[in-house]
């Protein structure tokens, strides 16, 4: 493989390497808000709340049951429906543990309950993957306009005067008060491309913003629009109220099924949706673009 082949292959896996990190990061940061909405108290002793709202969340349904093996109650995945009724409602269940060392067959509702995230019975994964590609892109389109901030011009010379104009960029990157050049030099030959790179990091970072505005309201943070450069701020989330109702739209049906598991099995687990919440993950998304802002960017990205 040539050389130039090897470093095309090397640039793409940066890239590729790039987008990837930036879109997983993006996801993490989402899915951190929104295993964050609700807390499951009181569960019984060896039952994961990670796990529980992990699987409502991806898949969207989890079976309570008591395991004849470990001879306690658990909750896992209904990962395969094998009967249902004439309404679709699933009266034989198949769980899968994590490890894969869990496989049962649970006749519902004789033997366990199922509970499900929302009456859609859709997972909620879904809008969190679509705010995420939508966030990606933007976040990706202004990563590539700030790039090409960095060839300003392009200077077309004769060969032979190539290393003199490198010396001159070099007194310039020295900040010399003269550039010093050789009496017979002739510019000639030389010509200019200008790139004339438009920004559009503004609108970018406007739209940014916007779309994080969205995705805060679905999943129930009230948000307040202020100036149209700043949509999204920490004062726009003022009030930790929560939209109860997008909440429950989100997570609608746990708490009605978690009382079924209570009234079958004698827990006592409750729901409960949380209004305390940490700017943390919030910071980070924001600060992912307005780092980038035309205010933080020095007079050369700026200006080319």
């Amino acid at each position: 493989m040539s050389r130039n082949k090897r470093n095309k292959r090397l640039l793409l896996n940066g890239v590729e390497y790039t987008n990837i990190a930036t879109i997983q990061d993006i996801y993490n940061m989402l899915y951190e808000y929104l295993v964050n909405l609700i807390a499951l108290e009181n569960l019984p002793d060896g039952i994961s709340e990670r796990y529980c709202l992990q699987v409502l969340i991806e898949q969207g349904c989890l079976c309570f049951y008591r395991n004849i093996a470990l001879n306690k109650l658990v909750a896992l995945h209904a990962s395969n429906i094998a009967e249902e009724d004439i309404y679709g409602d699933p009266q034989l269940v198949v769980t899968t543990s994590r490890n894969g060392l869990i496989h049962d067959k649970v006749k519902v509702p004789e033997d366990g309950v199922l509970v499900w995230a929302n009456k859609t019975r859709i997972p909620i994964v879904y809008r969190v993957n679509m705010y995420a590609s939508r966030l990606f892109q933007i976040k990706r389109a202004l990563d590539i306009n700030i790039s090409q901030f960095k060839i300003p011009r392009v200077l077309s010379v004769p060969k032979s005067q190539v290393q003199t104009v490198l010396n001159l960029i070099n007194q310039l990157d020295e900040n010399r008060p003269f550039l010093v050049v050789d009496s017979g030099l002739s510019v000639d030959n030389w010509s200019v491309l200008a790139t004339d790179v438009p920004s559009h990091v503004t609108e970018l970072i406007d739209a940014w913003n916007q779309e994080l505005n969205s995705f805060f309201n679905w999943i129930g943070i009230s948000s307040k629009s202020e100036k149209k450069e700043r949509l999204v701020t920490n004062e726009a989330f003022s009030s930790n109220e929560p939209v109860i109702s997008a909440r429950r739209f989100i997570f609608g049906e746990v708490e009605s099924c978690l009382e079924r598991v209570n009234e079958k099995f004698g827990t006592d687990i409750q729901v409960k949706f949380t209004t305390d919440w940490s700017m943390d993950a919030f910071d980070y998304l924001k600060n992912l673009v307005d780092t980038e802002s035309p205010d933080n960017l020095g007079g050369d990205e700026r200006n080319g």
